[in-house]
This record gives C-alpha cells, structure tokens and sequence, in this order.
C-alpha cells in the first residue's frame, strides 16, 4: 500500500525565507531602478546627438545652397534639410532645466516643431543670426519625451530638453557650453551654463 507524505513548511521556516527575500530585495531593486534609469539617459543622449548631426549636416546643406548665409537665417529655414515625420504648430514641449523663464514651450508658426521619427520633437526657434560672427547662433530644442510635459517645474529631469546653439561658422554647441559672448537676434555677451543641460545628455 503506497502513502503520500505532506511536505509542509512551518511558519518559523517561512518567516525566515520571507526575511531573506527582503534583505535581497533590499540590495537587487535600487540596483534594476538605476540600470533603468541609466539606459534611459543614454537612449535620450544618443538620440540627442542623432539630433545634433542631423542640425549640422542640414546646416551644411543650406550653405551650399545659399553660399552667402543671410543675417536673417534663422533654424526655421533649416526645415526643407531636416528628416522627419511631420511639422507641428500646437503641441507643447519641455525647455531646458532651470532656465528661470518658462516651465514649457508651446509649438507655432514662429517656433516650428519637427515631429522625428526617434519619438522626440525638435523646435526650431525663429531667432536670427542677426550677424556673421564665429559667436552668432541659431538655436533649437530637441524634448525626447513629448509624452511626459512637465508644467510646473524647472527642475532637471528625464523630460527636459536640450538646446542646441549652431553657430553661424557651422559650429553647434548645447546651452550648456555656449561661446563666451553668443549672439541671436542681436541679443549678445551672453555664454554657456551647465544648469542648462539636462542631466540625461553626456555630452560631445
């Protein structure tokens, strides 16, 4: 005659596995959240530099469409050299953290935003060189999360954006590291701020 024996555990067992399952967890769930977090920012920043070359290269091409870059030229009449899905005149963006101005920035006629086929949105702001200096720029915000709009801080984040000051002799550098003495639309003497650059962009 065959018997079936019950294998139980008893509660002094279990609590003793609960506790050893919490100190694991203690030391295993920050380490997933950072890992989390740390291939976040890296897609954010690598797609910002996808970005970044795409700005060049279209720069590149208006100028040699256009060999004498007028004074006018703003980041707007980079649009025809630009890849990407569709133009948007409503949506709303993130500026850069503590810009001490806005919290966010609302697309129009007059700052174009570019909806690009990584999932971000880069506004192209209407501001001229309004001069031929190494030090006068254009500028453009790429927000690589458009679905997360952060209305009511300046606090940096995973959602704020990147602004990308190209400069007239083709030069780009982010808002973070501008030239000393930057120009747009006659507005001069200003120069980079590290606070402007969201903590998720690594840099050039």
């Amino acid at each position: 005659m065959l018997r079936t024996r019950l294998v139980g555990f008893s509660l002094a067992e279990l609590l003793i596995t609960l506790a050893i399952m919490g100190v694991l967890m203690t030391f295993t769930v920050p380490a997933l959240i950072g890992s989390a977090n740390s291939n976040l920012s890296g897609k954010q920043s690598a797609m910002a530099k996808d970005v970044a070359y795409m700005l060049v290269s279209a720069y590149e091409q208006y100028r040699q469409a256009n060999p004498t870059v007028s004074t006018n030229t703003s980041a707007v009449n980079l649009t025809p050299y630009l890849n990407y899905i569709t133009t948007d005149t409503t949506s709303e963006v993130d500026t850069t953290p503590n810009n001490g101005v806005t919290y966010y920035m609302t697309c129009s006629a007059t700052r174009l935003c570019l909806k690009l086929h990584n999932g971000g949105m880069l506004m192209l702001h209407s501001e001229s060189f309004a001069g031929t200096a190494t030090t006068n720029t254009i500028q453009a915000a790429f927000d690589p999360n458009i679905s997360a709009i952060s209305k009511t801080t300046l606090a940096d984040g995973p959602n704020k954006a990147v602004q990308f000051e190209l400069y007239y002799d083709g030069t780009l550098k982010t808002r973070g590291n501008a030239k000393a003495g930057s120009c747009h639309s006659g507005t001069c003497g200003w120069s980079g701020s590290a606070g402007y650059d969201p903590s998720w962009f690594t840099g050039f």
